[in-house]
């Protein structure tokens, strides 16, 4: 707001959001993503909007950032591509070109699922695999020249030393013109389908429509490379399980249910079902809620098409997939 000496803009980009998600996929850290690539900055990037709230920043070798925590998630808009940070980069490569399968339906929940205004870039629905290059139309030769150059400069920070496609050049568009006929066949189809359910949960579920900061919790783990989010309201709580790890990892007991609340947990979507073809690797449909408190419900969301065993309150440590998400909900009783 314009009385508290902004610029009275809706929303802005959290390029955090989208560093975090780039650099534990892909293991990147050259340029800018030197700044992050660990758990707590994915955990801070999901809290606050911004990693980097008036902190050191390795990479400007100064302080960096603002403390937004007053402004509503609503107010930021996050993305794991867009044409910014595929365009600029030397070859233009999406996320379905540097990461797997399992990859890219993690970065989808993380942007979907996230208390921000999400951004999907086009194509990417879909996994698109044409790159998405620098390209101009400018008619002035020496601005042409004065972009090939500066191109060159830009990618220093890289440490790559070979030239950028010309991006004058009628081929380099050429090269960049989508796919449309993939979006419905194989994993092409599957991706777009795990998105559509992304998004029917976001409409469906009250607790991820809430953006306000005092109705969220995130937990993480550096070491096991986990995520957990819960999100409410006054009468449901979402739970959102994440493993970054490329291995399978155990969710540990005391993390699996902090809200001390009787209710289970029943599953609404799980990334590892084969349905969208995971590796089968499933979490149970239900969870229980506080340990203290025995619960004997044995229904299921019905969203899953993998059996899968029921925990009971004694079975707290369970195995969840690599690169796996899942999504739990559950009515909250006064």
């Amino acid at each position: 707001p314009q009385i508290q000496g902004g610029f009275g803009i809706d929303a802005q980009w959290s390029d955090d959001f989208h560093h975090c998600i780039h650099s534990l996929l892909t293991t990147e850290r050259a340029g800018y993503y030197e700044d992050f690539g660990e758990m707590e900055h994915l955990a801070a990037a999901w809290s606050r909007s911004f990693v980097y709230n008036w902190c050191y920043s390795p990479f400007r070798k100064r302080f960096h950032g603002s403390d937004v925590g007053d402004r509503p998630g609503s107010q930021f808009v996050v993305c794991a591509q867009n044409h910014d940070q595929i365009g600029n980069r030397m070859l233009g490569e999406r996320l379905a070109q540097l990461i797997s399968f399992d990859g890219l339906k993690l970065a989808a929940a993380n942007v979907l699922l996230a208390p921000a205004l999400p951004l999907l870039f086009m194509g990417e629905e879909y996994g698109e695999e044409t790159p998405f290059l620098y390209f101009i139309s400018h008619t002035d030769e020496d601005l042409v020249q004065a972009v090939r150059e500066g191109r060159k400069r830009e990618f220093a920070a890289f440490h790559l030393d070979r030239d950028p496609p010309d991006a004058a050049s009628l081929d380099t568009f050429n090269r960049c013109i989508l796919n449309w006929e993939q979006r419905n066949q194989g994993h092409h189809g599957t991706l777009r389908q795990f998105h559509q359910t992304l998004i029917e949960l976001r409409r469906s579920l009250p607790p991820l429509m809430n953006f306000e900061r005092d109705a969220l919790e995130v937990q993480h783990n550096n070491g096991d490379r986990w995520l957990r989010v819960r999100r409410w309201t006054e009468s449901e709580e979402v739970m959102i399980w994440m493993n970054w790890n490329t291995g399978a990892i155990a969710l540990p007991s005391e993390s699996i249910d902090s809200s001390q609340s009787s209710e289970p947990w029943h599953k609404r979507l799980d990334s590892a079902d084969r349905r969208w073809k995971g590796s089968g690797q499933v979490l149970p449909h239900t969870l229980p809620g506080d340990p203290s408190s025995e619960s004997s419900s044995k229904s299921s969301s019905g969203s899953s098409s993998e059996p899968s065993p029921e925990l009971s309150a004694e079975q707290r440590s369970i195995e969840m997939a690599p690169l796996s998400v899942a999504v739990y909900h559950r009515a909250i009783h006064h």
